[in-house]
C-alpha cells in the first residue's frame, strides 16, 4: 500500500507499507499509526509508519468473515472462547485480555470448502436466496 501526500496539485509517494494476506477494506491514519481493516476479517496496526524504516505490524483482531458463525464454546477456568463458522475456521479469543489468541482450520478439504463457500451468500435465516 502506498501513502501519498498531495500539495498544490502535485502528488508525492511518502511511504510504501507491505500488507500481505488480504486486501484493505478500510484505513485510518492517526498520530503516525496506520490502522487497516482487511477483507479477511483482520484489523492490523502499523506503528510509526512515517518515521520507521520498517513499521511494526501488530494484528489487533481476527474474525470470521464468510457466512455465519455456527458455534461458540466458553472454556471454563481458562478465560477462552472458541468459535467456528462457515469460513472453515476455528478461532480462539481471550476474554480477560480482550484479544485474539489463535486460529485453526476445521477441514483441509479445499475443494469441498470452496464449493460450499460459493453456495453460501445469504444467511440461512434470510428470506433472500443464495446464488
Amino acid at each position: 500500500m502506498c501513502i501519498i501526500s498531495a500539495s498544490n496539485g502535485a502528488f508525492k509517494l511518502e511511504k510504501f507499507v507491505d500488507i500481505s494476506g488480504s486486501y484493505p477494506r478500510s484505513l485510518d491514519f492517526f498520530n503516525g499509526n496506520l490502522l487497516v481493516g482487511l477483507r479477511n476479517g483482520s484489523i492490523v496496526e502499523f506503528q510509526d509508519v512515517m518515521t520507521a524504516e520498517s513499521p511494526v505490524e501488530k494484528c489487533l483482531m481476527q474474525s470470521h468473515f464468510e457466512g455465519e458463525v455456527w458455534g461458540l464454546e466458553v472454556l471454563s477456568g481458562q478465560s477462552k472462547v472458541l468459535t467456528c463458522g462457515d469460513d472453515n475456521k476455528i478461532m480462539m479469543y481471550d476474554y480477560e485480555t480482550h484479544s485474539f489468541d489463535r486460529k485453526g482450520t476445521v477441514s483441509d478439504h479445499k475443494s469441498a470448502n470452496a464449493a460450499k463457500l460459493k453456495a453460501v451468500t445469504a444467511s440461512s435465516m434470510s428470506v433472500y436466496p443464495g446464488n
